[in-house]
C-alpha cells in the first residue's frame, strides 16, 4: 500500500482492563505504513489481567485484507493481411465493402469498475498507402501487361483497360473526437459554480439518467460549501479518447481532473485530489455528459488524495479554533463532543511544540461513518488492519509549486468513529489519540520527500512522546514492555522498523513503548528543544549516517553511548 499508517499503542485503561487499538499515520508515498497494537495497565495492576489485547484479534478487529486488485490487459485484435495467389484463375477481385469510418478498427476490453485509472491505450489507424499491384492479363495475339492500380479496380468497378479513371466520391468525413478545449470548458464551470455556490450549474454536466451520480455529486457540492477553503478549484490533466467506447457519432474519453484546494489554517500550500471522469458526447454539438467519477489513483490510493472526506458522506462539520472536525451527519449528536476533544488534544500539542520553525497550528480530523469507510481510506493495509486511526500527510500541488514550497503541504487525519476509545472510552483516550495523530501532522511539512521516510524509532517515537506527554511512567506502562525488561530479554538496542511493523502484537507493542521512550529520554536529560530539534532534522535527511549526526549533535553521544544510556533509562521508566 502507498499511504499506509503509523501505528501506536492505544490509551491504557486505569481499571486494569488493557484496551486493544492501534492508530496509524502514514505520507502518501510507496512503502510508508506502519501498525500494531498495544494496551496498558495502571502500576499495581496484575499485568495482563483481564485483557483481550495480544495473541488472537480482538472481537471487533478486521482480517488482513488480502484481496488484489483484478487486472485486465488491453487486447487488440490486428487482421493478418491476405496476399493474393498468383496462381488462382483470372477472375476480378470481388468489391470490398466501403469501411465505416466512425467504427473503431480493433476494440479493446475495458477493465472493471474498479479502476485505479489504468491509463487507456489509444489506438491510432493510418491510412494505409495506395500500392499498386501489377496484374499481367494474357489475351489472344501479342501479349500486353495491363498495369492498374487495386484502389482504381475498386472504387470505379471498370474492367482493366476501359478508359480513363473517375475520381471516387469523397468519404463520409469522420466525427472528430471531443477535445480538450471544451471538456476544459466543462471542467471550469465546475469552479464558476463552487465560486458562485450555483448547485444547478454545478450538476449540469452529469448524466440524468445516471441517478446514482447525481446524488453522489449533489451530496459532494452541499459538502464541500462547508468547508474553509482558501481555494478551490478544478482543472483538466489528462485526457484520453476511447475508442472501444465510441460508436456512430458518439465519443467517449476518459480524463483526469484535479480538484486543487487549500483548507485555511490547515494546509500551507494547495494539494491536488484526483478524480477520474468518463465523458461522452452522443453527436457533433450535443452537449458532454459525465457518465461515471472516480477515484484518480494508479495501483490503489497511491499519489492520490482520494477519497477526501467530503467524498464520504454527508457531512457535518465543527469549526474550533485549532480544529476542523468533520464526522457523518449520523454523528451529528456525538460530533461536538469529538471536536472539545480534538480541541484539547491540538492546544495542549500547540503548546508543546518546542521547534524552532513554525509548523501547522489547525488540524482536519475526519470520523469516518463506519469501519468500512476508514478501511477506503487506508488502502487496505494488512499492517494496520485493527488501526483506529490513519494520519495522511499529503504532497503539495506540483502545479504553482515554488523551491519554498514544502515537499508535504498538509495532513487529513482520519479516525474510526467505531472504535470503543471514540465511542465510549473516556475522553483521555480520545485526547490521547488525537494528540498523537497530529503529532504526525506536525511533523510533515519537514519531510523530504525525495530523501525519504525517516526511521520509525524516530517518526513513532515522537507522536508517541506527544500522545504519553500527560502521563506519569511510574503509573502507566506496556506490559509487553515490562514483560521484557523484567525477563532480562531486553536487548538494549533502539527498536527496528521490523520490530515495530511486526505482526506479532507483543513486539510491535514493545517497539512502539521503546521508540516513545527515546524521544521522551532525550527531552528529559538534553531539553525539549533538543529533541524537537532532533526529531525535525531526521524528518529531512532520514540518512543513517544523517540521523546519527543529528543525535550527536542534539545529545553530544554518538549512536553506541546514546543505546547504552537510554537501556538503562528503559529499564527504569518500563520496568
Amino acid at each position: 500500500m502507498t499511504a499506509g499508517g503509523v501505528g501506536t499503542p492505544a490509551p491504557e485503561d486505569v481499571s486494569g482492563q488493557g484496551r486493544r487499538g492501534q492508530d496509524a499515520c502514514g505520507h502518501d508515498e510507496p512503502g510508508w505504513g506502519y501498525g500494531t497494537s498495544g494496551t496498558g495497565e495502571r502500576a499495581g495492576d496484575e499485568p495482563g489481567s483481564g485483557t483481550a489485547f495480544f495473541g488472537t484479534p480482538a472481537p471487533g478487529s478486521r482480517e488482513p485484507d488480502t484481496s488484489a486488485y483484478d487486472t485486465h490487459a488491453y487486447a487488440t485484435h490486428v487482421p493478418e493481411a491476405h496476399t493474393a495467389d498468383a496462381s488462382a484463375p483470372e477472375t476480378p477481385a470481388p468489391e470490398t465493402p466501403a469501411s465505416d469510418p466512425d467504427r473503431p478498427a480493433a476494440r479493446a476490453a475495458r477493465p472493471m469498475l474498479r479502476r485505479t485509472l489504468t491509463g487507456a491505450v489509444a489506438v491510432a489507424v493510418a491510412a494505409a498507402s495506395l500500392g499498386l499491384a501489377a496484374v499481367v492479363r494474357h489475351a489472344a495475339g501479342p501479349a500486353r501487361a495491363l498495369v492498374e492500380s487495386a484502389a482504381e479496380r475498386h472504387d470505379t468497378g471498370r474492367p482493366p483497360g476501359s478508359g480513363p479513371a473517375v475520381a471516387p466520391a469523397p468519404s463520409p468525413q469522420r466525427t472528430p473526437d471531443l477535445t480538450r478545449a471544451e471538456i476544459a470548458e466543462v471542467v471550469a464551470r465546475q469552479t464558476d459554480a463552487l465560486r458562485r455556490k450555483d448547485q444547478a450549474m454545478f450538476l449540469e454536466p452529469y448524466a440524468a439518467e445516471r441517478p446514482a451520480l447525481v446524488a453522489e455529486r449533489t451530496r459532494l457540492f452541499g459538502n464541500l460549501l462547508k468547508i474553509p477553503f482558501t481555494r478551490a478549484e478544478y482543472r483538466l490533466q489528462t485526457l484520453t479518447p476511447r475508442p472501444e467506447d465510441s460508436a456512430g457519432t458518439r465519443r467517449t474519453s476518459s480524463v483526469t481532473v484535479v480538484f486543487s484546494h487549500q483548507i485555511a489554517g490547515v494546509d500551507v500550500a494547495p494539494i491536488a485530489e484526483t478524480y477520474r471522469w468518463t465523458i461522452t458526447r452522443e453527436a457533433p454539438g450535443a452537449p458532454l455528459r459525465v457518465t461515471e467519477v472516480d477515484g484518480g489513483a494508479e495501483g490503489g490510493r497511491g499519489g492520490s488524495t482520494y477519497p477526501a472526506p467530503w467524498d464520504s458522506a454527508e457531512l457535518v462539520v465543527v469549526d474550533k479554533p485549532h480544529v476542523l472536525l468533520l464526522a457523518a451527519k449520523q454523528h451529528q449528536a456525538k460530533a461536538a463532543t469529538w471536536a472539545s476533544r480534538a480541541e484539547t488534544a491540538a492546544t495542549r500539542n500547540i503548546a508543546a511544540w518546542k521547534g524552532a520553525e513554525k509548523t501547522p497550528g489547525r488540524f482536519l480530523v475526519f470520523l469516518t461513518p463506519d469501519r468500512a469507510s476508514f478501511e477506503k481510506v487506508r488502502g487496505g493495509d494488512s499492517v494496520t488492519t485493527n488501526a483506529i486511526g490513519v494520519c495522511l500527510s499529503l504532497p503539495a500541488d506540483p502545479s504553482g509549486k515554488t523551491p519554498q514550497t514544502p515537499d508535504f503541504a498538509g495532513s487529513r487525519i482520519y479516525v474510526d468513529s467505531t472504535s470503543e476509545d471514540i465511542t465510549d472510552g473516556a475522553a483521555d483516550d480520545a485526547i490521547a489519540i488525537f494528540r498523537h495523530e497530529m503529532g504526525h501532522a506536525m511533523m510533515a511539512t519537514f519531510q523530504n520527500r525525495a530523501a525519504g521516510t525517516p526511521p520509525l524509532w524516530v517518526a513513532e517515537g515522537f507522536a508517541g512522546y506527544l500522545e504519553w506527554s500527560d502521563r506519569s511512567l511510574d503509573r502507566w506502562y506496556v506490559p509487553p514492555a515490562r514483560e521484557l525488561v523484567r525477563s532480562g530479554k531486553f536487548p538494549g538496542k533502539l527498536p527496528t522498523d521490523a520490530e515495530i511493523y511486526s505482526a506479532d502484537p507483543k513486539t510491535s507493542a514493545s517497539g512502539y513503548h521503546f521508540a516513545m521512550l527515546s524521544i521522551r529520554y532525550i527531552s528529559d536529560k538534553h531539553g525539549a528543544a533538543k529533541a524537537y530539534e532532533f526529531v525535525i532534522a531526521v524528518y529531512r535527511d532520514p540518512r543513517p549516517a544523517a540521523v546519527d549526526a543529528a543525535l550527536k549533535t542534539a545529545t553530544g553521544l554518538d549512536r553506541g553511548a546514546f543505546e547504552a544510556k537510554w537501556a538503562q533509562y528503559v529499564k527504569t521508566k518500563a520496568g
